[in-house]
């Protein structure tokens, strides 16, 4: 009950604690919509320039070429479509987003973004290649790098290639590209009215348009819930393994009440028998929430490996809470059982 009260506030804090960063990740710019047209496009833009209390700080056009394509390996992961963005394209996008990380790249050569969700590294594609088909015969590219640093919503499949700008003017002859027009805002996780309104414009269509608000907001009311229903269960769980262990430690201070006596006829003085009294609840207290604490780390790390709502997140920060707020509330029950354990034997 230990463990399972650690997990069920480490698992759902986890998820509270790292929603923006979860919904950055989803989706990295502040607003992203498909290009519609100039007209359909300028309205969106005015909308997002109107907002006067979220300046617009990056604004750009990423063209996405969606083509089919087959690895060199085996890979469980669905990559078709493979989406292809331009190494200036995403060197920009990059750093309008002010992250370190660019490519460089020359002829075939391809950069893979790492697919979100995943654990892949490195290492999966060095060496390796793909194989994409257009319409007049195939490139093979091999991968020369591979990058985290996603600059468009998430849409499964999320296998996205990073290609030289000569490969990718080579290709925009021969299948058209899709723009998509992005804009990084500041304070976005308060751009509640300009979000309802790009939204509805450009629709509920996630893979059409997507604001970062919105993925946050939702993401921030789910957690909620979530860490109110298990967090209420890990308290039940956690006053009831409290009790079990205090009353427990109540009827054996009215058995022992006896021995306590004779060891005050023999001349143990009573402060002693107190320290006594506290290095028995101290164990009695420490050692399931010593195991429990144990328990329930193994059971996070190996969970977070396979749970996708858990990969990838920082659970330091959530576990560390879970315990303390757990050690407190084992100390108070502590205290309690010292304090009625010496009242009773020492009547």
């Amino acid at each position: 009950m230990s463990a399972a009260t650690i997990c069920f506030l480490g698992a759902t804090y986890s998820g509270y604690y790292s929603n923006e960063k979860r919904a950055k990740e989803v989706v990295p710019f502040s607003y992203s919509h498909l290009s519609k047209g100039p007209e359909f496009d300028s309205q969106v833009e005015s909308i997002i320039k109107a907002d006067h209390r979220h300046p617009i700080k990056a604004q750009l056009d990423i063209p996405v070429i969606q083509v089919k394509g087959i690895l060199s390996f085996q890979l469980d992961y669905d990559i078709n479509p493979v989406q292809l963005i331009s190494e200036s394209t995403f060197n920009k996008a990059a750093n309008a987003l002010n992250k370190d990380e660019t490519v460089s790249l020359s002829g075939n050569q391809a950069a893979v973004i790492q697919p979100r969700f995943t654990e892949y590294t490195k290492s999966v594609f060095k060496g390796e290649n793909i194989t994409i088909q257009l319409p007049q015969g195939s490139s093979e590219l091999p991968f020369v790098h591979m990058v985290d640093s996603n600059v468009l919503p998430f849409d499964y499949p999320d296998f996205f290639l990073v290609v030289s700008n000569e490969m990718f003017a080579k290709i925009a002859k021969k299948e058209a590209p899709l723009t998509y027009k992005v804009y990084e805002v500041e304070n976005e996780v308060t751009a509640q009215a300009t979000s309802k309104k790009v939204n509805k414009l450009v629709g509920n269509d996630f893979q059409v348009s997507s604001s970062f608000y919105t993925e946050y907001k939702q993401g921030k009311e789910g957690n909620a819930i979530t860490l109110f229903i298990f967090g209420f269960l890990g308290l039940v769980f956690l006053a009831a393994t409290g009790s079990i262990i205090y009353f427990k430690q109540l009827t054996e201070a009215n058995e022992a009440k006896g021995h306590y006596e004779i060891l005050r006829k023999i001349g143990v003085s009573r402060k002693d028998i107190r320290k006594s009294i506290k290095k028995q609840s101290l164990f009695v207290f420490g050692l399931p929430l010593t195991v429990g604490i144990l328990h329930s780390c193994v059971t996070l790390y190996f969970t977070s490996n396979f749970m996708s709502n858990l990969i990838g997140i920082n659970l330091i920060v959530p576990i560390l809470t879970a315990i303390v707020f757990f050690v407190i509330i084992y100390a108070v029950y502590y205290v309690l059982t010292v304090n009625t354990y010496n009242r009773i034997v020492n009547k």
